[in-house]
């Protein structure tokens, strides 16, 4: 199973994107300057939480230092669950919570968003089509699997993902 590769940011990209962070800046700066006083508050707001963030994970980090995606998978019945959709839920998160470049250990009990902190956006958009691509499932007609809407956890995430028909079946 091919992991997903995302392409780094080119010159051209990161040109494209400081004019479009700047622009609103520099216009804002124009109508009411002490409105900039706000970008340093947000910044700094941002900073501390990434901090309490980091360690947050990094006590958990600590507390799983001898989980592995075989534990991960041992939960399953793999006479019936696709393996492959164990893996490619368990990397896929495991990617979404990486800290310090060290591989994150995901329980199949971790609450997706309260335990790992996943944000729900990053979820739906990002995490959901990229397993569902690893694994060759579809997306469509979500409304008639029975953990529609009930993905909480990442077994769940597991369960929800082996109801989908594959690609070749819809």
């Amino acid at each position: 199973m091919e992991k997903i590769i995302y392409e780094p940011m080119t010159i051209k990209d990161w040109s494209v994107f400081i004019m479009v962070i700047s622009v609103p800046i520099i216009l804002l700066a124009l109508v009411n300057p002490y409105l900039l006083l706000t970008i340093p508050l947000i910044w700094l707001w941002g900073y501390f939480e990434n901090k309490q963030h980091a360690k947050y994970i990094a006590n958990l980090l600590n507390a799983r230092e001898h989980d592995s995606i075989c534990i991960f998978a041992r939960s399953f019945n793999c006479k019936k669950i696709d393996t492959w959709i164990i893996r490619a839920v368990y990397e896929e998160l495991e990617k979404n919570v990486k800290f310090e470049n060290k591989s994150f250990p995901i329980k199949p009990d971790d609450n997706i968003f309260e335990t790992l902190k996943i944000d729900e956006e990053d979820f739906e958009f990002d995490i959901i089509e990229d397993i569902a691509t690893r694994t060759g499932r579809s997306l469509e007609k979500l409304e008639k699997n029975s953990f529609f809407g009930k993905v909480n956890t990442a077994s769940d995430l597991v369960y929800f993902f082996n109801e989908q028909p594959k690609l070749n079946e819809t």
